[in-house]
């Protein structure tokens, strides 16, 4: 029986800043399920690795002023997808 295996690249689902906590939530998902999600936020990297599912959550604290995000998503078949951002924050 053959595998089927999707074409569909992750999605970046939404990207919301919570003002009261001072952070960003990137919510991402994938049909087949997601790898790994890297983010880089203001120059400092943060990685969730081996995750195997097909949505996820990602929270960081943000700074006062410019903010400089990029998002990028590998899904369980290595197809990736990525995003970046720019957007000023006071708190």
């Amino acid at each position: 029986m053959p595998v089927i295996v999707s074409s569909d690249r992750p999605t970046i689902e939404s990207i919301d800043i919570d003002r009261e906590a001072g952070k960003i939530i990137i919510k991402a998902s994938d049909i087949d399920g997601l790898q790994s999600i890297e983010v880089n936020l203001n120059g400092q990297v943060y990685n969730m690795n081996d995750l195997n599912r097909t949505e996820a959550i990602f929270s960081l604290n943000l700074r006062q002023g410019t903010n400089t995000l990029s998002v990028k998503l590998t899904n369980v078949n290595g197809l990736t997808a990525e995003g970046a951002t720019e957007f000023d924050y006071a708190g």
